[in-house]
């Protein structure tokens, strides 16, 4: 089961001990969603299929764990579901089922998730209200063994190919870097950069880009982007990786067929978004979201106003080795030219708010202002995007 999380309709990420450092202690105010995932394949041709072939059709499902930032059960499946561990740590569901579809046959399969996100202090106030390059650390704050892990070539993130692009890319972060070791003043220089040169596309593409291809075209969507932000920051010595979420939209219902009509996807609130997470001292892990984040204005909108901060969003998994992007490229190129269709359909919707019932007037008040706000992100995103769109880069 191929779940579509920012275009790469590939693995099943789930979130592991990579979230923000500096989260405060759970309050009692929170937002419940139900999130139903559902997809269906359908063989059409005159083999039999092996569902674990292909990226797309994998019998599997992200398995949201619980943090001190929101908590996720699985509360109804098709099929019963075991848990195994991904090639990043991540623990996913895989049904327990016959992976061999005949030909002509059809498999759906289904699950849905409580999911509750609670307003944390961290929330409320953002990482710091001191958040800025004069209360930063340096590099050498950076423990050693993150940037040995953190910093290293490896998943989309290839630092040490020798093409030319790929040398650009590593001359244009040491550019921007300088002598600098002043790491949140770093990653806003590059923040800064690839806000203002990366636009987001016009059209929707079936191939993912390599960061040195996002780069080369100046042109990438919001996991595009973050990952050539990751592949800087993994350059100039700042630990970096991928993060993968779920947010809450009420207002998106969609309806497109993907890969020459291979994929037909039905949303209903539901759109998966992608950021950076990088290692700045003293606050720790922040997000750098550059496309619902960065607006243009100050970079640390990357961080202050990124999708994960609201609870708006249901955060999903972590990439940090895994090549995602070249594997689902290769992924949708053999589905295209197989008999396999698909169709999914995956959807949000608020189940309950809960709060102490002394304090239940400004909760509400509180709860209905982070509501709106969630609403208005994606507002802001398209706006965001048709600014960016009719400047020259």
């Amino acid at each position: 089961m191929r779940v579509n999380v920012f275009a790469a309709f590939l693995l099943s990420m789930v979130l592991t001990p990579h979230y923000i450092a500096s989260v405060s202690t759970v309050q009692p105010y929170q937002m419940n969603y139900r999130v139903v995932l559902e997809t269906t394949i359908v063989n059409g041709g005159q083999d039999d299929f092996d569902l674990t072939l292909n990226s797309y059709t994998d019998p599997s499902v992200p398995l949201f764990v619980s943090s001190e930032l929101q908590s996720v059960r699985v509360v109804d499946c098709s099929h019963q579901l075991e848990e195994v561990i991904d090639r990043d740590g991540n623990p996913v569901g895989r049904f327990v089922i016959n992976t061999v579809l005949h030909k002509g046959g059809s498999l759906t399969l289904s699950v849905e998730y409580l999911a509750t996100v609670y307003l944390t202090d961290q929330r409320r106030s953002g990482p710091t209200p001191l958040l800025g390059p004069e209360h930063s650390g340096t590099k050498s704050e950076i423990p050693s063994s993150l940037v040995n892990n953190y910093c290293k070539a490896g998943g989309p993130w290839s630092l040490d190919d020798a093409d030319d692009s790929w040398h650009k890319l590593r001359e244009l972060a040491s550019q921007l870097a300088g002598n600098e070791s002043n790491v949140l003043a770093i990653a806003l220089r590059l923040v800064e950069w690839v806000g203002k040169n990366v636009k987001y596309p016009g059209n929707r593409r079936d191939r993912i880009s390599l960061p040195n291809e996002t780069l080369a075209h100046l042109e990438g969507d919001c996991d595009e982007q973050s990952n050539l932000l990751i592949s800087m920051l993994r350059h100039v010595g700042v630990p970096a990786f991928l993060q993968t979420g779920a947010l809450y939209v009420p207002s998106r219902e969609v309806d497109q067929t993907l890969l020459s009509g291979h994929v037909r996807s039905i949303m209903s609130s539901i759109s998966w978004h992608a950021w950076s997470m990088a290692y700045v001292p003293p606050w720790g892990w922040l997000p750098f979201d550059m496309t619902i984040g960065y607006g243009g204005g100050s970079p640390t909108e990357a961080i202050s106003d990124a999708a994960s901060a609201t609870l708006s969003t249901i955060i999903a998994g972590s990439i940090i080795t895994t090549d995602y992007v070249s594997e689902g490229n290769r992924a949708a190129t053999e589905l295209k030219r197989s008999e396999i269709h698909i169709s999914e359909k995956q959807s949000i919707q608020p189940a309950a708010i809960s709060a102490p019932r002394q304090d239940l007037v400004p909760i509400l008040i509180t709860v209905s202002a982070l509501v709106l706000f969630g609403m208005g992100i994606v507002g802001g995103y398209l706006l965001a995007r048709m600014k960016r769109r009719t400047q020259s880069y």
